[in-house]
């Protein structure tokens, strides 16, 4: 089965399921091209297309579904994964991505660290981490906040945006963690220091 083919199937099983998310879902497919337009032109179309679709593939499962889909595949919860339920539907929907779509390696790696983001990330990574928290349907007011400063740095012609707006959002996610005593996930917070050491 050719890329295309793999993203109609993903859509296909997608729409088939409850359509909670099926908003979200779209903004973030229609945000992560216009990122993928700006900042990497030379990405496929279609591997943010199937980045995008896959990332909440699995959002609505309860949690005995998450579990047995990486019981399936092998894939072992890692440090305090149990403690932070709401991570599970990225690791499912990556094992679904790579053993029953059969994606390529950096579309099934943007979809594990979409939540979490993480050190050093790939192109598509951080597309999709950034597209997630500022598509134009999430009225959370910090991803409103996080969505109005990526634009106005695109506005200023700020010479990197994409980078400034991530490591905003990784700040917004720790201090909302902290606020709320929440688990906050290693990869979170080493994504958060590469940036810093990187001067961003």
């Amino acid at each position: 089965m050719d890329s295309t083919n793999k993203l109609t199937e993903i859509k296909k099983r997608l729409y088939a399921q409850n359509p909670k998310r099926i908003n979200h879902i779209e903004g973030v497919a229609e945000c992560a091209m216009e990122l993928k337009d700006r900042h990497f032109p030379a990405i496929p179309d279609v591997k943010i297309l199937q980045a995008a679709y896959m990332h909440d593939f699995t959002k609505e499962y309860p949690e005995a579904e998450h579990l047995k889909i990486l019981e399936k595949y092998c894939i072992s919860l890692q440090g305090y994964d149990r403690y932070a339920p709401k991570l599970l539907h990225s690791k499912s929907a990556y094992a679904l991505a790579k053993f029953e779509f059969a994606l390529e390696e950096d579309v099934c790696d943007a979809i594990l660290y979409h939540t979490t983001g993480r050190e050093n990330m790939s192109p598509i990574e951080k597309i999709l981490y950034l597209a997630d928290y500022i598509e134009k349907n999430r009225t959370h007011i910090p991803c409103v906040d996080l969505r109005d400063t990526y634009y106005m740095l695109v506005e200023r012609k700020h010479q990197n945006p994409l980078d400034t707006a991530i490591l905003y959002a990784l700040d917004l996610t720790v201090s909302e963690l902290v606020e709320k005593k929440g688990i906050i996930d290693f990869n979170t917070i080493e994504a958060r220091n590469y940036l810093i050491k990187e001067g961003i």
